[in-house]
């Protein structure tokens, strides 16, 4: 296992409002990084389904391959079936394994920064 493994609860989502997000997505193809306003689950059991919503959300255009390049983005929400999903905390980090969809999400804690919005084209 890489962490400890943690329930998804309002209690621990909620730590991680206003703090920052890096989404993998498309099996590893495309890489977001921005600043959650809100999180949530909705459903039960094989059900649940995790929402984000951002403050800013930034998508690294020239990942995987080349030098990190990062543009706004319009998307205002992301949502992630959680089907087998494999939550587990690294520290003060929350790391969402989402194998049946080929996504990661991490949660960072309050301040640590990985992206400032400053450096977003």
């Amino acid at each position: 296992m890489l962490g400890k493994r943690v329930d998804l609860t309002p209690k621990e989502l909620n730590q991680y409002i206003g703090c920052q997000v890096e989404l993998l997505t498309n099996c590893g193809q495309q890489l977001y990084r921005g600043e959650v306003a809100k999180i949530w689950i909705e459903g039960m059991g094989n059900n649940e389904i995790l929402f984000i919503t951002f403050s800013w959300l930034a998508r690294d255009i020239n990942y995987p391959d080349g030098v990190q390049k990062w543009v706004f983005d319009s998307r205002e929400s992301y949502n992630a079936q959680l089907v087998s999903a494999s939550p587990y905390k690294t520290g003060n980090r929350l790391v969402v394994m989402a194998p049946i969809i080929g996504e990661q999400i991490k949660l960072f804690p309050s301040g640590e920064i990985i992206l400032h919005r400053q450096d977003v084209a």
